[in-house]
């Protein structure tokens, strides 16, 4: 019956000629070039059947922590993938997040805690503890990464209690660890994050004044 069930998921997903060409390729000793071509159509099969998988289980995972992601495809993506990031070095995003998009074209990322000190809500009716705005005029993916690992770190940091200035010590060690552990470059300010389609500042007009 498992087999039965095995073979019936395969066929559903268009695999199973495939790994039974691949069988043949491994079990015959002649390569040709349409041994190739199979084997390369099975290995792309698998890899987006594993990129699936992972998203469904990451997505399950953020339900669960009450996460909430409501932008585009993209920057959903790179949001998993920056919390999953973090969580393999033990930077764990609190519960109770809302991810939403940005239209700013300076401000790249905002975080806003829906919590005073004390612990009372700002805003009762909000369901959230923290609210996370991303730009979606980011043209780079690795620095939409970099701005979203910067606002998590933000929430990661007001939840353990840093509360008067933004960038003080803890934010600056998490950021330090997820540079050297990660790879990436989150820092204090973006400056050379490049954006699409910025509108062009308007010259302030010099008024003079005339008093009788």
């Amino acid at each position: 019956m498992l087999v039965l069930a095995v073979f019936i998921t395969l066929g559903k997903c268009r695999l199973l000629p495939y790994l039974t060409r691949l069988y043949h390729i491994f079990f015959s000793s002649s390569t040709t070039k349409t041994n190739d071509f199979y084997l390369k159509r099975v290995l792309s099969f698998l890899c987006v059947w594993l990129k699936s998988c992972y998203h469904k289980i990451m997505q399950q995972t953020i339900s669960q922590k009450g996460l909430t992601i409501k932008t585009n495809d993209r920057l959903k993506n790179i949001i998993v993938e920056v919390l999953s990031d973090l969580e393999s070095i033990g930077i764990v995003c609190p519960d109770k997040v809302l991810f939403k998009p940005s239209t700013a074209y300076s401000r790249y990322g905002w975080c806003k805690s829906n919590r005073f000190k004390d612990g009372r809500a700002v805003n009762p009716k909000l369901p959230y503890d923290f609210v996370i705005g991303i730009s979606v005029h980011i043209v780079n993916d690795s620095d939409v990464k970099d701005v979203v690992a910067h606002e998590i770190l933000h929430a990661v940091a007001m939840s353990a209690g840093q509360w008067e200035r933004p960038h003080q010590l803890l934010w600056k060690n998490m950021a330090k660890q997820v540079n050297a552990s990660l790879g990436y470059n989150v820092q204090t300010t973006g400056k050379n994050i490049r954006v699409d389609g910025a509108p062009k500042r308007r010259k302030r007009r010099k008024v003079l004044y005339f008093f009788r």
